[in-house]
């Protein structure tokens, strides 16, 4: 059989998207070995002749050559090699990126006008390039939310999470009374007569002069509650703590509402979870049965039996905004406690006057006051409203979760409705408590749990999360994942949209909100979050994983925005590579085909600021505060990944335990989630461009987490502060464009509408990577002109990023031991078709798949890229 072209002159080029050898197979065995030439050497590993003998002759015998047929040039790959393919554009690349002798983390290793990856295979790579292309088109994204979630307030103090709650809501609409009695009707509560007949009920009198004696009234004489104070100088907050409680007491009892306590919480500060924070509403209304757990900390009254709070105040202190604050860290305890809580009511109550407040994961509405002693009757039926016990849907709780509770009152088993194939199916739970639940407000409040078939006893995650309206299904994300066969992201094994908060919304306000869908998605079940790893070489794999899991969503068109410590989790015990770490929540995902050209109003990204890119967090600083902020791009996902391993580095110990609050290390990410982003953005800077912080956050993970784990670090960090400084390049040659276009009088070039502007100025002390944007560049095969991000030059190098970041931690796995992933041929995937500049508009109503389709495995009715 005659050799290939490649074999018999070993200095002809390459097929495009090909793999070669270097040299002729009579050299084999004398060239250096491959690890040596990767850079492994920079851990100290040992190379010796033996190694290298072994490594040359298992090349050999791989290469396809006369002698060994079976092999292809196509299916032919080196132990650890470099891949070579022809770069789109050919010699019209940077001349830095064509430099052989230069190997940065912008431009990669290349030789000639071919790039060398170390991680990824060429196909995988001119997929990656054809996909940053086209994020180079996107000029506007969904914007961010300025303030941070505040997921977890450990060690902050109250009144700043406070503030950070109320931000985060939001605008608070008052509710219209015709929403208040459409609550109160179906929520099955007496009526008007029959509640007045008790509120103006007198007692009868006894004895021999009966006859002679009037009837004198119970509750309510004169236009005023009998029990209530009234107004004065010297009536104090606390005077009206127990006649309260008579009152509501009496109103439960009268009208039969069981299992409910109405409890005097005067100086009985009640256990949060963030456990050194403790709070004292005033009066608690306690409940008992499936959805109610007694306190752990063994008290009688906790937020996780508490059925809803009344906070009492003075009619002249009644300062709407002032309580806002204080009720809102009591909300977010009891659905913090209460994973099944989609919706809390509770109210502000005053001698004269009574307000309700409904808290969900659109944010929170308010009624307007109502005098209690004007209206006694609507004032009973308030009461009665979130006191009630006739369905528990009426006090935002979720009725296909239940749990049995032992003895003590705490949870012992747990159980969860859902729907397959529209049959419901009730699954055990593996553990009473949620894998992960987030405990903000508004949001997503993604919820995890995992559970069990009884029947088949197949293992689930089962994930619920309210999505903003408007943007696409995180179902339709995770089918074509799956059909694309992505590792390390999430398999879908069914869905259903189960609520919406619209429907216990006034309708007169919904353009005052943004509208939240909730879906709960069942998953092939997995680890639990990153955070609880037990060694280096697992939690450096499975973040491994998942920075390639991102890259395969990257590479057929979705970006994830969303990367946290809450998003990644560890793989099963086990688990071959690529799916040692799992990535999940697809809810902020951006679809590069459907939602290129959407002119959905959308709500704003909420997220923490822990993990925000510079990029973005500089955006929500109040410099930028009247800017268009950036397009989210792979670029700041791949940022984010780099302050997840902070997260690691600098609060864990190498043995997956938290450092103590007095350790040094925690400083180094000190007040990256402050609320403020001016605030959070600053230490992050401090970490990214002084040499000094730099070298002293290197010393802690060397002393602590090892010499490997330093250098990965250093390395990343490295590329992270080369992207900037590209960035920042892009933006002042941007900006001197303009400003000689201006000089020479120039009219400005059209921009689109949907194009955001940078920042004119920045703080030298501060460096920033805003937006702007630029000149539009004449597509090729198309007369139309359209815009490019500045960063164009940057997004269109995504295959070498991918290859620069995984190449990072394959070398450190490979110094501790463990292994990594062989590059492997996959599918082709049908990328956007010629003439469409980079954008492919789909519609809902045919590329929703079928019902057959919910089930893994079902066909999808998505159109076909080339129909």
């Amino acid at each position: 059989m005659a050799s290939s072209p490649s074999d018999a002159n070993p200095n002809s080029p390459p097929r495009s998207g090909n793999c070669r050898a270097e040299g002729s197979e009579s050299d084999v065995a004398n060239r250096e070995p491959l690890v040596q030439r990767n850079s492994y050497s920079v851990y100290g590993l040992p190379v010796t002749p033996d190694s290298r003998r072994t490594l040359a002759d298992n090349e050999y015998l791989a290469r396809p050559t006369s002698a060994n047929p079976g092999v292809t040039h196509r299916d032919w790959a080196p132990p650890r090699a470099s891949f070579d393919y022809d770069l789109p554009g050919g010699n019209n690349m940077p001349p830095d990126s064509l430099d052989p002798s230069k190997d940065s983390a912008i431009s990669g290793a290349s030789v000639g006008n071919r790039r060398r990856f170390r991680a990824i295979t060429p196909a995988t790579a001119q997929d990656l390039e054809t996909r940053g292309r086209q994020m180079a088109t996107i000029l506007t994204s969904t914007p961010k939310n300025k303030h941070s979630t505040r997921d977890n307030a450990a060690g902050e103090r109250l009144p700043n999470i406070a503030q950070s709650i109320v931000t985060s809501i939001g605008v608070v609409p008052i509710a219209s009374d015709v929403w208040l009695f459409q609550q109160l009707r179906s929520g099955q509560i007496p009526g008007h007569a029959i509640v007045a007949r008790w509120v103006h009920m007198k007692a009868k009198p006894t004895g021999a002069k009966t006859k002679r004696v009037a009837e004198a009234p119970v509750n309510f004489s004169n236009d005023r509650w009998l029990t209530i104070p009234k107004t004065s100088k010297d009536l104090k907050e606390a005077d009206l703590y127990t006649p309260f409680v008579t009152l509501i007491d009496a109103a439960l009892t009268k009208f039969n509402i069981r299992g409910r306590e109405v409890v005097e919480n005067r100086a009985k500060y009640l256990k949060h979870l963030e456990e050194e924070h403790h709070t004292a509403p005033d009066l608690v209304i306690l409940g008992a049965g499936t959805s109610f757990e007694a306190p752990s900390d063994g008290d009688a009254v906790g937020y996780s039996n508490m059925v809803t709070f009344i906070e009492v105040k003075l009619d002249d202190n009644l300062n709407r905004g002032a309580h806002e604050a204080q009720l809102v860290v009591y909300v977010r305890q009891i659905f913090a406690h209460q994973p099944n809580r989609w919706f809390v009511r509770c109210a502000i109550l005053s001698e004269n006057r009574i307000r309700v407040y409904q808290f969900d994961r659109a944010g929170a509405q308010t009624t307007q006051m109502y005098n209690i002693n004007a209206e006694p009757e609507l004032f009973t039926r308030i009461v009665l409203l979130i006191c009630t016990d006739k369905d528990d849907r009426h006090l935002g709780l979720d009725d296909t979760l239940r749990w049995e509770m032992d003895d003590n009152g705490r949870k012992k088993r747990g159980f969860i409705k859902t729907l397959a194939l529209d049959r419901a199916k009730e699954l055990v739970l593996l553990n009473v408590n949620p894998v992960s639940h987030h405990r903000h407000i508004r949001g997503p409040a993604t919820t995890l749990w995992e559970a069990y078939d009884p029947g088949t006893r197949a293992e689930y995650l089962v994930k619920d999360s309210w999505s903003s309206e408007g943007r696409t299904p995180e179902w339709i994300l995770l089918q074509r994942a799956a059909e694309q066969n992505v590792k390390g992201v999430c398999r879908m094994v069914w869905y259903e949209q189960c609520r919406s908060v619209d429907s216990i919304r006034c309708e007169e306000t919904t353009r005052l909100f943004f509208n939240r869908i909730q879906f709960r998605i069942v998953m092939e079940r997995y680890g639990s979050e990153i955070e609880n790893f037990t060694s280096v070489l697992q939690v450096l794999q499975a973040l491994r994983d998942t920075i390639a899991a991102h890259m395969g969503l990257h590479r057929i068109g979705i970006l994830h925005r969303d990367i946290t410590n809450k998003t990644i989790l560890l793989g099963k015990a086990g688990a071959p590579p690529g799916w040692r770490g799992v990535l999940i929540d697809l809810s902020l995902a951006f679809d590069l085909e459907l939602e290129a050209d959407s002119s959905v109003n959308k709500e704003p990204i909420m997220g923490s600021h822990f993990f925000q890119s510079s990029g973005i967090l500089d955006s929500l600083t109040e410099i930028n505060e009247s800017k268009t902020p950036p397009a989210h791009n792979y670029l700041d996902d791949l940022e984010s990944f780099f302050f997840v391993l902070c997260y690691l580095f600098f609060k864990f110990m190498p043995n997956g335990t938290r450092r103590k609050l007095t350790d040094q290390a925690m400083n180094v990410v000190d007040d990256w989630d402050n609320d403020k982003a001016d605030k959070a953005l600053q230490p992050k800077l401090m970490l990214l461009t002084s040499r000094t912080h730099k070298r002293s956050a290197a010393n802690q993970i060397s002393t602590s987490w090892g010499k490997v784990c330093r250098v990965l670090f250093e390395e990343y960090h490295e590329w992270v502060c080369k992207i900037r400084d590209e960035k920042d390049r892009l933006v002042d040659e941007y900006m001197e464009r303009q400003e000689e276009e201006k000089e020479g009088g120039a009219k400005e070039a059209q921009t689109d509408d949907r194009e955001g502007s940078i920042a004119a100025s920045v703080d030298e002390s501060v460096p920033a990577t805003p937006s702007a944007p630029a000149s539009p560049p004449v597509s090729e095969g198309n007369s139309d002109t359209h815009h490019e991000s500045i960063f164009a030059p940057l997004l269109k190098q995504s295959a070498t990023h991918y290859d620069d970041v995984l190449y990072f931690f394959d070398k450190a796995i490979t110094a501790l031991g463990g292994t990594n992933p062989e590059p492997e041929r996959v599918q082709e995937i049908p990328l956007v078709p010629e003439g469409t500049n980079g954008k492919r508009r789909l519609s809902f109503a045919r590329d929703r798949p079928s019902k057959s389709s919910k089930l893994h495995g079902g066909r999808s009715s998505r159109a076909d890229p080339s129909a």
